[in-house]
């Protein structure tokens, strides 16, 4: 198969315009609220969305062209930035459902089960990553379901917010976020999609970063952004063996 030039630069730029993004939320609510603390009309809100789409756009586009192999080898090599990725997204997942602590009720005690449960397969996963050896596909399927419970859990919060632009890049974030996990425990099972797991790890990053403006949770979102963006397939695709091809 014949590759183009490595584009090496794709994890750099989505955390670029996540940065991007996270300024721009920041100069809107500091320069674009009325007295009753709504939005008003802003070019910062268009320019904003006007970036997201173009980012949807360049990831999509970008992706595209790195089919390749599925194979969990073919795209995962020993990786110590890898790693500290995945034990980063622990670290913040565990800060998110044991702070504060005084909390209680059922739906945050399952919250902090699951929570404590997915940063266990983290760790687990990024020992894996550095010893480049395959995960058990329950050390990321545990991510994936606390980060939908978490999702869950707060979509009428976000859902009844009269001002979609307040909590888009909360929800935007964490349903990559879903979708990265899902997709990495999918390559732990020896079922992986190069480009979907290239995907959602590049917007997982972009959302991520850019919800740190405004979040409830910008310790979940910073995590989930550094495990996406330093755990994605390799970006110079190897080519598909016979078996692999539908």
């Amino acid at each position: 198969m014949k590759q183009s030039r490595k584009p090496i630069n794709l994890p750099t730029l989505a955390v670029v315009f996540g940065c991007s993004a996270l300024l721009l939320r920041r100069l809107l609510y500091a320069l674009a609220l009325d007295v009753r603390n709504l939005l008003v009309g802003s070019p910062l809100e268009i320019a904003l969305w006007v970036l997201t789409a173009g980012v949807i756009v360049w990831v999509v586009a970008s992706v595209w062209r790195l089919d390749g192999s599925n194979r969990y080898k073919d795209n995962f090599e020993p990786s110590l930035t890898a790693a500290l990725g995945h034990y980063i997204a622990a670290a913040g997942i565990l800060l998110t459902v044991l702070l504060p602590w005084y909390n209680i009720g059922k739906l945050v005690m399952l919250r902090r089960v699951l929570g404590i449960l997915a940063a266990v397969g983290l760790i687990l996963g990024g020992r894996n990553r550095k010893a480049g050896t395959r995960p058990l596909f329950l050390t990321h399927l545990a991510a994936c379901v606390f980060l939908m419970v978490h999702m869950l859990g707060n979509y009428g919060v976000w859902s009844s917010n009269p001002q979609l632009q307040d909590y888009a890049f909360d929800m935007l974030g964490c349903v990559m976020a879903v979708l990265f996990a899902f997709y990495e425990a999918a390559f732990d099972a020896g079922m992986g999609r190069r480009r979907m797991q290239l995907a959602t790890g590049l917007l997982t990053a972009y959302f991520g970063y850019g919800a740190l403006s405004g979040s409830a949770y910008p310790m979940l979102y910073f995590g989930c952004a550094v495990w996406a963006v330093t755990d994605l397939c390799t970006l110079t695709p190897k080519p598909k063996k016979e078996e692999e091809t539908p």
